[in-house]
Parts: C-alpha cells; structure tokens; sequence
C-alpha cells in the first residue's frame, strides 16, 4: 500500500522563522566581537547546532501532527486482495430453496464473519456469503483462517450512549449515560460496573395503576429513570425491588391528589394529579394532571387548596341504636307535667274575673340605612377577550397607561375605579358588562 505523505510545514517554518534568524544573530556577534579564530570556529558551530535543533524541534510538531489527522485506515478484507492462480477449495451448498450447488474458490480470500463465510468464487471472481450450516462438506475443509486481532485497544464507539434519564448517567464520566449489562449498569468508556445501591437509586415516586384487568396496584418507581416512549401514550420507569422497566399506559395510572386552582380569567378548577410528580419550579409547580397524565405548569399564588383523594371505601363504624319510643314516652310525660303546672284551678261561687286588657306592642322602628354616596368598581372576572374592556377602562381613567390598563385586567378580584359616584359607577359597570366582565360594586 502506497504510504501517505507526511506533512514538513512546522519544520520549515522553525528552521526559517527561529532557527537561521537565531543562528545568525548570535554567529554574527561572535564574529563581529572578536578577531580570534577559534572564537570563529565556535560560532560556526553554534550556527549548525541551533540549525539542527530547531528542524528536530519542528519535526516533532510534524510527527505529532500527523498521528492525530491521519486518520485510522481500515483492515483490508481477504476477499478484496488481488487473487491469482487456480481455484484451491471445492465448497458442496444447500441454498434456502433446497438445491445443492457446487462453488469453486481460493483458500486465501476466505473470511469468516459470523455465522457466514464469505469466499471469492470462480469463474467471475465475485465475493459470496455462505451460511456454515448449509455447508454439506464442512469436514472435509481444513481449519478456515480466523479473523486477526484488532492492533488497538480502543473503545467501542457504536456502544455510547449520549441519551437517557438523568438516574442512568455515568458518575464517573459524567457525560455518557449507563448501558445495562449482565444485571449491571455497565460504561463502556470507563469499562466499570455499577449496581443500583452504588447509584443511590430508591423507590422515591408512588405510581398508582390500574391494569386491563381492572386490579390496582402501587409501584414505588424511581422518578428520575422515567423515559417517554411511543407517541408519548405510554412511558418506560424503573421499579423497585428489581430496579428492571416497566411500560405503563398513561390513561391507566391513577390520580391520588385534588388541586384547586383559580385561572387567570378568575375561574375555579380542580384538577386531579398524580403527587410524587409536583415538582417545584421557580414561581410555578409542575405536575401530571388527569386524564393525559401530561405536564402542566399551575402558579404557586393561585393555588387554593389541596386534598388526598380517597380511593378506598370509608369505614363504616357501628352506633348504638337507641329505642324511639321510649324517647317519645320521656318527652310525653314531661310535656304533660309543664301543661299541668300552668293550669289554674277553678273555685266553685266565685265569679269569673275579667281579663286585663292587654297593652298594643308598640313596633321598634327599623334602622335607617344610608348609601354611601361613593363607590369601587371591582372586576372579578372577564370574557374570553379583554380588548372592548380595555377600552372602557381607557375612558374611565384616561390617565393611565396602556400596560397600567392591561394590569388592571389580572389576578382578579381587582379594584380598576375607585371613589366614584353611584350613578358614574353604574354606568361604567354596564359598559364593563357589555365587554364581558363580571363586575360588583363596593
């Protein structure tokens, strides 16, 4: 094989740029100092040795140069050498259709790889892969040559992996994720094996699920290894005590937490979620909510309430039962008592004595209740477009901005006019009604 040239240019550029200016500066003052001739003589022979140093210098830029640009040529396979002479091996084949065919060859472009066996055959010269099962005659070959051994011991490339779940990154590399491996998470650039107590892997997320059967079952998954797979309708989490994947449908988990959440148009929902995946992120949570199971991303301030679902029937405790009539008999006989004390006998020959006549009760007058003669225009909610609403605030407080008006129109209850008389505060409380908001005067 014809050798690669090599490249000489940091070589010429130290001999010319370094080494001859330098050589000459120091033979020239040498020569130009003295008038001795062996002063001389040392100056020549500082000139060829500065001279000769600063090429090894710049051939070794080269030799280093060169070793990292060139890159690593490939094995030439034994089919792809020049082949001469007669056919040496006679090789009896039984193809998938059942026929038994008869190829002629040449020992020496035998390779196996595999399962295969692939051989240049005459008379075309072409290369063909046999499988070594179909071979009739493989006893009478001799021993086939075996592939040589790789001069490197360089890694494997094609087993990297630079994608995954941040529970199977690589501690040690720290940019390579983890490849599993006879039981193992295996790195096949620092060639170490980690098992799942050394990666400080532990069930840290409940998962409830509900399988096709309709059973429910709760898996302690470790949080961070979960992978979305598919169209993104099922998802791949590592579960203890095995620490091996498992696929879980989405629409099939089970929620176990209610959030009551107020929107920014002011309206109440609750969302069923799942809780070990609320995850804190600056002024939001981010959560999986029902029936997706998606993520979604709810404002801390406007979160109102949370509450455990209850998934299992409530308990049913035992009272004592206590008899309704003698109940009724007890409130019977005191009744009977209090009648009989309030009744007054009556003394026969006395005559009857006239009844007082009694007082009128006099009505209490009822508190007079004054208006206050300014009030607060409070919006409490608006329609599906706040643009007719902008306008109407624009005419109410024409002092403002367009970004104080667009303020105005979040985070509800919000107070937007203040101190008004009542006849105005109607008015611009029917304007905001007609732009769809929700409006209260106070």
């Amino acid at each position: 094989m014809e050798e690669p040239v090599k490249s000489k240019g940091c070589t010429w550029v130290f001999m010319i740029f370094i080494g001859v200016p330098l050589a000459c500066t120091v033979s020239g003052v040498m020569f130009a100092e003295t008038s001795d001739d062996v002063w001389r003589a040392i100056a020549v022979i500082l000139f060829c040795v500065i001279l000769h140093y600063s090429i090894k210098v710049g051939n070794y830029f080269d030799e280093q140069n060169n070793s990292v640009q060139s890159p690593k040529r490939k094995r030439k396979r034994n089919w792809q050498k020049k082949i001469t002479g007669p056919t040496d091996i006679s090789i009896r084949y039984q193809n998938s259709k059942g026929e038994v065919k008869t190829f002629e060859g040449w020992r020496q472009s035998i390779e196996v790889t595999g399962n295969h066996m692939n051989i240049v055959v005459a008379p075309d010269k072409v290369r063909v892969a046999l499988n070594q099962d179909r071979i009739l005659n493989q006893d009478e070959l001799d021993a086939l040559p075996a592939l040589p051994a790789q001069a490197d011991d360089s890694p494997d490339y094609s087993k990297f992996r630079y994608r995954g779940p941040e529970a199977e990154r690589c501690p040690e590399c720290a940019y390579l994720f983890l490849v599993e491996q006879n039981e193992k998470q295996h790195c096949p650039y620092c060639k170490k094996d980690f098992t799942p107590q050394q990666l400080g892997w532990s069930g840290d997320a409940a998962i409830g699920y509900r399988n096709h059967e309709g059973e429910h079952k709760v898996f302690n998954a470790v949080w961070n290894s979960m992978t979305s797979k598919g169209l993104g309708s099922t998802i791949s989490v590592r579960v203890e005590p095995t620490f091996q994947r498992i696929t879980l449908t989405r629409n099939r988990i089970v929620a176990d937490k209610a959030i009551r959440y107020r929107n920014f148009r002011g309206e109440e929902k609750e969302f069923e979620a799942l809780a070990c995946s609320m995850q804190p992120s600056n002024a939001h949570i981010n959560v999986w909510v029902a029936p997706t199971f998606t993520r979604i991303a709810l404002k801390k301030e406007n979160i109102l309430g949370q509450r455990d679902l209850q998934t299992a029937a409530p308990t049913v405790t035992e009272e004592p039962i206590t008899p309704v009539l003698q109940e009724s008999q007890t409130e019977l006989l005191a009744l009977l008592k209090t009648r009989a004390s309030t009744i007054t006998p009556v003394v026969e020959g006395s005559e009857a004595q006239p009844e007082q006549p009694k007082e009128p009760v006099k009505p209490e007058p009822e508190p007079v209740t004054t208006e206050p003669a300014t009030v607060n225009v409070v919006v409490t909610a608006i329609g599906m477009t706040s643009y007719e609403a902008t306008k109407v605030l624009q005419a109410a407080r024409p002092n403002l901005g367009a970004f104080a008006v667009y303020g105005l129109l979040r985070d509800f209850p919000k107070v937007v006019v203040e101190n008004l008389p009542r006849a105005k505060a109607e008015k611009i409380k029917q304007e905001l009604e007609d732009a769809g908001c929700t409006v209260e005067l106070k």
